[in-house]
């Protein structure tokens, strides 16, 4: 990350001291710095949001996550009930 050097007087030791600030990331394709909002966060990218999400594909996929989350929830419970019965 490209910082610049600012140097800065202390109160205490009346002597400069030396800070670092962040100017910039390095873009990975063109090599440039490209600046950042100080805190070394990215930019926000703006998605474009369609006016009519795909609620049905939305669905199916909730419904594969949660049948999937189901048979893990009894294969584990299988499990504790097989422990339980060692113990």
């Amino acid at each position: 990350m490209p910082m610049n050097h600012i140097h800065t007087g202390t109160r205490k030791r009346k002597q400069a001291e030396k800070k670092r600030r962040l100017i910039g990331r390095v873009d990975p394709d063109t090599g440039e710095i490209v600046a950042t909002d100080g805190r070394g966060r990215k930019d926000k990218v703006t998605k474009e949001k369609s006016e009519n999400p795909d609620y049905k594909g939305l669905y199916e996929k909730l419904q594969k996550r949660c049948a999937a989350q189901e048979t893990l929830i009894a294969v584990l419970q299988k499990e504790i009930s097989i422990l339980k019965e060692r113990n």
